[in-house]
């Protein structure tokens, strides 16, 4: 009890130091693309939209790579990766070059995100049952974090520039890795009797459980077009400058953060508190779509990602409690594979229709998305339950 708590205390430090450069970065970069005159104006779709495929279809191979070989390894590996392509993105100016980057930090970026759900299963008991959700809360407070350092260094007080900021990201990762090395080993288990093996993984393919968990995560992939252009949607609608959106979305992560934090605390997974999630992020894009006030915006999009998140994590923390933890690598690589897939289509579409400002079609598109969810969820919910 006293490695495991030690070993959890080692993650959520190097997490955090993580995710407050990612925090930094993703405040920053679609702005410093845009203004830089190095790229041209489609750019930022594509090579969005690149990294996301990437990300998309290494994620299942990495799944089955997580379950054979040792987790802390695979994190260091996987961590220095987006290090040094987060420092590529910040000095390459060639367009091509970036495109070849972007697919690389795709890989190790499918790579975090794949592993960090298997690992945070080997701390689940039953104290800490919402240890998933209890992470999403630590990610949202730590990016709030970094978009507030962003917005403070990029601000009158200090008037460092957006590139200068974005190279301080590669160095949190590699603060982080330092601070990784410290946690013990998480052994693979993938050395069980291939009959167990083979039996485990052939009740996982053949059941309509396992159809439900692509389809319910591809729409969650898809649903939420405004979370990648949080920054982006601000600066086009409202003609925002690049210090006030930093804080802004730094007050919209600080509050999700918390409100998640707490939440963590409480048991919300049946299938009426599932549906709720549902019905208010549809009336929540319709108050987006109808009323331009700048301030209801804001407390919308707080509750965009609140929701989003809520529902994602139970989901994601239902799928893994139900399947042998031998195979959480394989389903999560399959989890993010799919929302991937789709994010990586709300990505160009959603750039093209900011850049269009349509955004009723935008979130018109995100209710869809995510009453189509709201069915294989159901369905999920019950599954279990037989």
């Amino acid at each position: 009890m006293i490695k495991m708590k030690r070993n959890i205390k080692v993650f959520n430090y190097s997490f955090i130091l993580r995710t407050i450069g990612l925090g930094m970065f993703n405040t920053l970069f679609n702005i410093y693309i845009l203004e830089n005159s190095n790229f041209s104006n489609a750019f930022l779709e594509k090579f969005l939209a690149i990294g996301n495929f990437s990300m998309a279809v290494s994620s299942y191979f990495i799944g089955f790579t997580i379950d054979r070989y040792n987790k802390k390894k695979l994190m260091l590996f996987f961590s220095s990766i987006c290090a040094i392509c987060i420092f590529g993105e910040v000095v390459i100016s060639n367009e091509i070059v970036m495109y070849v980057v972007s697919v690389i930090y795709g890989i190790g970026a499918a790579g975090l995100i794949t592993i960090v759900p298997p690992i945070l299963m080997t701390y689940k008991t039953e104290e800490n049952r919402n240890f998933i959700v209890y992470n999403r809360a630590i990610n949202i407070i730590s990016l709030t974090i970094g978009a507030l350092l962003a917005g403070l260094l990029t601000g009158k007080q200090f008037s460092i520039s957006i590139k200068n900021v974005l190279l301080i990201v590669p160095i949190l990762y590699i603060v982080s890795i330092i601070v990784f090395t410290l946690h013990d080993n998480i052994a693979s288990k993938s050395r069980e009797k291939s009959k167990e093996r083979n039996f485990y993984l052939k009740k996982l393919v053949s059941e309509k459980y396992w159809i439900l968990i692509i389809v319910a995560f591809l729409c969650l992939g898809f649903a939420p077009l405004l979370v990648n252009f949080i920054n982006v949607y601000f600066y086009n609608r409202y003609n925002i400058d690049v210090s006030n959106i930093a804080y802004m979305y730094a007050l919209i992560n600080f509050c999700s953060g918390i409100t998640i934090f707490f939440v963590s605390k409480m048991e919300f997974k049946s299938i009426k508190c599932i549906m709720s999630m549902v019905v208010l992020i549809i009336l929540d894009n319709i108050i987006l779509v109808v009323w331009n006030n700048l301030y209801i915006q804001v407390c919308c999009v707080f509750a965009y990602i609140c929701l989003f998140e809520l529902l994602t994590s139970y989901v994601y923390d239902i799928v893994l409690s139900k399947t042998n933890s031998n195979f959480h690598g394989r389903i999560s690589g399959v989890i993010q594979a799919s929302c991937n897939l789709s994010e990586t289509l709300g990505i160009y579409i959603g750039g093209v229709m900011l850049g269009l400002k349509c955004y009723w079609l935008f979130f018109g598109i995100s209710i869809i998305s995510t009453v189509v969810s709201i069915i294989s969820i159901i369905i999920l919910m019950k599954e279990k339950d037989d």
